[in-house]
């Protein structure tokens, strides 16, 4: 395990670095031709050579982050830290989420067709849910040993069927072993390479689904493919069909928002992502923070690492709701893992959002955005 995930983890922190060091020093250049020091003082269009490979070199490096991301995601689901919220999904919503977000997996593998008919709400986790679809796509996807477009096929069907929607994610690939298909969900059976698979995938799928109070079965035959078929309780309440769409991120007017951590870094990129939309002060720990809102406040949302040395986000969060239960209200938690009994206790008690790190750009605006507006 630690050989694989190592590996998984080198490869893209490999190209991540190496990308980023060339994007620093081409940049110097660039400053250097600005500032008309260089000899080689040319025309924008010299510029934009200079700019286009950067562009891309800094885009692969985002795509590397997210690869780290993911792996670290898959890890923690092991500890069963997240906030069990069960709610209405709608199947098809959660499902387009999942192929939007593999399409890089599978446009250039196979062709994807999707039958969604009558598919309704089921009761569940949706970020969990997603997941599921998410690793289960990916996998058809691998499943093909040409990269024959036109014969690779994966078919994505969704139904409901009395008290119970059921999902199918099927592939016409290689087929799994019959010697192989008790394993497949075990925790770190993985039948590929070390630095290709660390097993984690469908045993993570197959634990979300159970404590959803759901099934995850496969059947396959060699040579001819494999089907996933996930059955989920259906809710008897709709859930609204544009679920997992991300909301409007320009509320009216400028907010004042305070960000805590106490990684100086973290400080620095958070600040840079919401600062062009509202007015961003920074504290480095948990009791800068509490005396900063006690004497310069009100804030109109709070921004906070939920584990800090001196003062942790939740005990500024208990000293705030002491004396101001409102502010209390517009904190946006951020979290590297609630590893803690503590902290998943703590998550479990409160309404406030909740995001992990790496955060999304787009995902951290639209949170505080929607704040903001509640």
């Amino acid at each position: 395990l630690a050989a694989g995930v190592a590996h998984e983890i080198n490869n893209p922190l490999a190209y991540v670095t190496t990308n980023i060091a060339y994007c620093v020093e081409r940049l110097r250049y660039v400053d250097e031709l600005l500032d008309g020091r260089s000899a080689r003082v040319g025309s924008i269009e010299s510029l934009r050579s200079i700019l286009r490979p950067m562009s891309q070199a800094l885009a692969e490096a985002h795509d590397g982050t997210t690869r780290v991301a993911t792996i670290v995601r898959d890890l923690r689901a092991l500890t069963r830290e997240d906030n069990d919220q069960i709610s209405p999904v709608f199947v098809p919503a959660a499902l387009d989420s999942a192929i939007h977000m593999s399409e890089s997996e599978y446009r250039y593998r196979a062709r994807l067709v999707r039958d969604f008919g009558d598919a309704r709400s089921v009761s569940g986790n949706e970020t969990r849910i997603v997941q599921v679809f998410l690793n289960l796509i990916v996998n058809a996807a691998q499943a093909f040993e040409s990269e024959d477009v036109d014969d690779n096929l994966i078919s994505i069907r969704a139904w409901t069927e009395d008290s119970h929607t059921i999902i199918e994610v099927e592939d016409n690939g290689v087929g799994i072993p019959e010697a192989n298909r008790d394993r497949i969900f075990l925790p770190f059976f993985t039948t590929k390479p070390v630095g290709v698979g660390t097993g984690l995938g469908l045993s993570i799928c197959h634990g979300l689904v159970d404590s959803m109070k759901g099934t995850l079965s496969v059947t396959s035959e060699l040579g001819r493919g494999s089907c996933f078929r996930v059955t989920l309780p259906t809710c008897d309440q709709d859930a609204p069909h544009s679920a997992r769409r991300v909301p409007s991120t320009s509320p009216a007017g400028r907010a004042r928002l305070l960000i805590v951590d106490d990684e100086p870094l973290i400080l620095r990129s958070v600040s840079l992502l919401l600062r062009d939309q509202h007015d961003v002060e920074i504290a480095a720990n948990g009791r800068e923070a509490l005396e900063r809102i006690r004497d310069d406040g009100p804030f109109d949302l709070v921004v906070c690492d939920l584990m800090m040395p001196i003062m942790t986000g939740m005990e500024l969060h208990a000293a705030v709701r002491a004396f101001d239960p409102e502010a209390a209200r517009r904190f946006v938690f951020l979290t590297g893992g609630a590893f803690t009994e503590a902290a998943r206790r703590f998550l479990g008690t409160i309404d406030n959002p909740t995001l992990d790190k790496p955060v999304q750009p787009n995902l951290l605006r639209s949170v505080v955005s929607g704040v903001l507006r509640s």
